[in-house]
This record gives structure tokens, C-alpha cells and sequence, in this order.
């Protein structure tokens, strides 16, 4: 098995491109690129703006993963959705993901709705992935999930 650290760049509709980072155990590059393929979709399901890049110590061609051609009018990256979660010895990973889309996945207080199946899609893929903190241990639960603001 190999450590990977995933860069998503994800453009919203003022132009403005924000990143999101994560670590990820895979036994190879290509595990590692279809990792980030599978996470990528449904990350694009649940924010507004386009995903346009994505590296694994190196730039991977997007382009044939069926993601959004361009942002949503009026996304915007600085409406982020933030995942806590958390490994078995209580470590944490976050993952702040810009232009989300929290018309649709917003609960009333700013929570994230877990149950919605696009948002639970995506939490199920990232922990059952080889998604991890930067120690490279294996995520096992989400801890909170709430709407952030901010570049």
C-alpha cells in the first residue's frame, strides 16, 4: 500500500478556483486515480461548482469522468460543506469542499443532511475508500457535517 494526498480544483461560477485536499491509502497510482474518480463524482453531485482538476502527485486528465462541463450559475466557492471525520484512534480528517450546494443538502441550524443520498453516497464512498488522515490511517466514521463560509 502507498500514501497519495488528492487535490481536487474545483472552479466556481465567479471564476474563482478552490482546492480540496485529502489523503488517501491505495496500492497503486491507477487504485489511487480510480479512488479519486469514484470520490470525485459524487463530490460533484453535491457542490454547484465544476471540478476541473485533480492530481496525484501528478495532474490527472478529468475530462472522461462524466463530471459538470462548467459551474452553476451562482456557485460559489467560498459556500463550502465541511466533513469531519474521524480513524479509530480519534484522529481527524476534514474535508472543506467549495461551491456547495447547500440549497439542497442544508438542514435548518447550517448541519449538512447526512441522509440525503447524494451527501450519503459521498460519505460512504469516503470511508469505505482507503480515504485517511494524514497519519494514513483508515477513516471510520463521519463526526459532523455542517455548511462553512469562506475562501
Amino acid at each position: 500500500m502507498a500514501n497519495f494526498v488528492v487535490t481536487y480544483g474545483i472552479l466556481d461560477g465567479d471564476g474563482a478556483t478552490s482546492l480540496v485536499k485529502s489523503h488517501l491509502v491505495a496500492a497503486t497510482v491507477a487504485a489511487a486515480a480510480t479512488a479519486a474518480e469514484a470520490l470525485a463524482v459524487l463530490i460533484d453531485d453535491i457542490v454547484l461548482g465544476q471540478i476541473v482538476s485533480c492530481s496525484i502527485t501528478a495532474e490527472e486528465d478529468i475530462s472522461g469522468w462524466g463530471l459538470d462541463s462548467a459551474p452553476t450559475a451562482g456557485s460559489d466557492n467560498e459556500v463550502k460543506g465541511r466533513f469531519i471525520f474521524r480513524d479509530a484512534s480519534e484522529f481527524h480528517a476534514r474535508i472543506s469542499l467549495p461551491s456547495f450546494n447547500k440549497d439542497t443538502f442544508t438542514l435548518s441550524g447550517g448541519g449538512i443532511d447526512l441522509g440525503a443520498t447524494q451527501i450519503s453516497d459521498f460519505v460512504t464512498e469516503f470511508l469505505a475508500s482507503g480515504w485517511a488522515t494524514s497519519h494514513y490511517d483508515d477513516l471510520t466514521a463521519v463526526v459532523k457535517a455542517y455548511e462553512a463560509f469562506g475562501r
